[in-house]
């Protein structure tokens, strides 16, 4: 998933809460750039949060410079130093790598770009994004925007950091109260998430990491009920009545003796069933 921060010019650094939400829900390694003057400065690979704070409370005055931050989740390349954002625009595969590295445009993306993942091989490690990077590297600044637009059609989020032209967003969003635009709500406090689809009270949970209440919400809650419940089936595990919403019921036409509710017919009660799909 990842996710971006674009702190404009003057607005507060994130808290330590918000940053630490975004490295729980997006571990795998987090980087920042800045614009000075004309000039895109660009440090990552920082694969601790210590080591990402560490880095930006080197800053000189940050509340004064425009910043952009990204956590990394893993897609196409591995996790390693190298492969987390932002980048530079650039032609040459070791700047797209460089750990600290001076440029005049860089880029930060949150989503996956099909159309250059599928370029991903062992032996060269580069992800999507990097393969977008480069390609983009010769496109003059005005004419970046029509090409990101169809990739941001299709869910991805992008900011491009220009030292000589303004800054452009696709698809972030500033709360309200918040000077800083993000890419999506994982800087929000993370709720843990089980093995195997499971669901408890208004947070649906699945095998997919860690996510907070608004991405859980996002999740098709239909087939993630329909997995506890087949999985609860299964392996003869009650299916807990405080795990079903008030409106919501399931009988699987057994017999009442060997049902988990016998104590409380939640059908019954409520004259209503919840069809599951087992």
């Amino acid at each position: 998933m990842c996710i971006i921060l674009y702190k404009p010019r003057k607005v507060p650094m994130p808290s330590l809460e918000v940053m630490t939400n975004c490295f729980e829900s997006n571990p795998n390694g987090a980087g920042f750039m800045w614009k000075e003057g004309d000039i895109i400065h660009i440090s990552k690979g920082y694969m601790t949060l210590d080591a990402l704070q560490g880095a930006l409370n080197q800053l000189d005055n940050p509340k004064q410079l425009e910043l952009v931050i990204h956590f990394r989740i893993s897609t196409t390349g591995s996790s390693v130093p190298q492969n987390t954002h932002p980048f530079p625009l650039s032609n040459d595969v070791d700047d797209l790598r460089a750990l600290n590295i001076i440029c005049e445009r860089g880029l930060a993306h949150n989503g996956i770009l099909h159309d250059y993942a599928k370029f991903h091989n062992i032996a060269t490690d580069m992800s999507d994004t990097m393969y977008f990077a480069k390609s983009i590297a010769g496109v003059k600044s005005r004419f970046i925007e029509n090409i990101i637009a169809p990739h941001a059609a299709k869910g991805s989020r992008f900011v491009v950091m220009s030292g000589k032209d303004k800054t452009i967003t696709f698809g972030m969003t500033k709360p309200k109260g918040t000077g800083i635009w993000y890419s999506n709500t994982t800087y929000l406090k993370p709720v843990a998430l089980w093995d195997k689809y499971n669901f408890s009270g208004t947070h649906w949970m699945g095998n997919v990491g860690t996510r907070n209440t608004q991405q859980l919400l996002d999740i098709d809650k239909e087939r993630a009920w329909s997995r506890y419940v087949k999985n609860q089936y299964k392996t003869g595990q009650p299916i807990l009545r405080d795990e079903v919403e008030d409106d919501e019921a399931v009988c699987f036409g057994k017999d009442c003796a060997s049902c988990n509710w016998a104590d409380g017919c939640t059908v019954i009660k409520k004259g209503k069933i919840k069809e599951v799909l087992l």
